[in-house]
């Protein structure tokens, strides 16, 4: 476990300002860009929510046990949570699953809405 490198890593990040896909896969995880570490690392690390360390602390959780796609799935569909096989998403006490599942959908439409206003702008400057 490098946590040291990976905290020196987010805080360059942090001052930076680089989104997901150009850190996690940075991580001494060797992970993807999964939709649960954008949102964590995104709207909860870089927007000063938590700290370096619960961010990394999570993310291991997360990847050790194989729980990305599963998060993913039900913030895209919360009611899947009620199905005997979602239900053990809980057994992890992962920190920040009701914030993913409640607050995703709108996380993603803002992300959408400053690429579009981004690549506008872009257009304008040619």
């Amino acid at each position: 476990m490098k946590l040291l490198p990976d905290l020196q890593l987010l805080k360059r990040a942090k001052e930076d300002s680089l989104i997901a896909e150009e850190l996690i896969p940075e991580l001494s995880l060797n992970l993807n860009a999964e939709p649960y570490y954008e949102f964590i690392y995104e709207h909860l690390f870089l927007e000063g929510t938590i700290c370096a360390e619960d961010l990394l602390k999570e993310i291991r959780i997360v990847a050790n046990n194989q729980l990305a796609s599963k998060l993913h799935a039900v913030a895209l569909n919360n009611e899947i949570i009620k199905k005997v096989e979602f239900q053990d998403l809980w057994n992890y006490k992962l920190r920040f699953i009701y914030m993913f599942i409640t607050e995703y959908k709108a996380f993603v439409e803002e992300k959408e809405a400053q690429m579009n206003c981004k690549q506008l702008t872009e257009i304008h400057l040619l």
